[in-house]
């Protein structure tokens, strides 16, 4: 009996420990992240919004929950599967935008943008000639015109982390790749929005066929040290799931 409260306690010191390490490498939560999936329910029909906003999902199709690069993910197949997640206020950016996402991709995309699409607003994921592409519509440029590409293929079969920024006050649009700047342009206006859904995994008719693991939309632009920092995973002063599992769960995956 000794011995077993003996290893129960161990257990706990230890992951107090690796928590606190944790917290000192990761990235907690700020008012302008308007919508988190973490992907770690691994199981449902939902997906949740780990921010404060509500932004949650229903899975479309086949979406399977998978291991992830940080514990859970969404496995897409391809087809027809997607998550779809209703318009909301916070989700109609206009002044500053970052997206970022862990991507693991089996097969590259047959046109462009399947992780993260507000369709006619704003949308980055892969394309289909290999590349990452961050599109926006603004007020002085159109859907079609309004985008750039990564310089560096995205390698099949591998988590990459990709992001896009837009800042409207300086034009600047960058994408970066593992946390480096990958791609820039110039581009002139707030950026437009709409009532379209956000959708992860598609784009108007293309769809995933891959992974995707720890999706950020932040109405802010984040610098490259922010989005650095954001690849170790994201820490909270509550534990979202409030259970010794989970937590334990998202620490292993590390």
């Amino acid at each position: 009996m000794q011995k077993k409260i003996s290893i129960s306690v161990l257990s706990t010191v230890l992951v107090s420990l690796v928590m606190s390490l944790r917290l000192a490498q990761g990235i907690q939560l700020d008012e302008h992240t308007v919508a988190l999936y973490l992907f770690d329910e691994k199981k449902g029909k939902e997906v949740m919004d780990s921010s404060l906003n509500e932004n949650h999902g229903k899975i479309v199709g086949k979406v399977e929950w998978s291991e992830g690069k940080f514990d859970g993910a969404l496995s897409f197949s391809g087809g027809n599967a997607f998550v779809e997640i209703p318009s909301s206020d916070s989700l109609d950016i206009t002044d500053a935008l970052t997206i970022e996402m862990w991507l693991y991709l089996r097969n590259y995309s047959t046109a462009g943008g399947t992780g993260v699409t507000k369709e006619t607003s704003y949308k980055l994921g892969p394309r289909n000639d290999k590349k990452i592409v961050f599109r926006i519509t603004s007020e002085n440029q159109a859907w079609a015109q309004a985008f750039i590409a990564s310089k560096t293929d995205i390698p099949l079969k591998e988590w990459h982390h990709i992001a896009g920024t837009y800042d409207t006050k300086s034009g600047e649009m960058k994408v970066y790749l593992d946390g480096e700047e990958d791609g820039d342009g110039k581009l002139k206006g707030k950026i437009v929005p709409n009532a379209s859904v956000v959708w992860l995994g598609r784009g108007a008719s293309p769809f995933l066929d891959g992974l995707l693991d720890e999706v950020r939309i932040s109405n802010v632009v984040r610098e490259k040290a922010e989005i650095k920092k954001s690849m170790l995973g994201f820490t909270f002063s509550v534990p979202l799931f409030n259970t010794l599992s989970a937590t334990w769960g998202r620490i292993k995956s590390r």
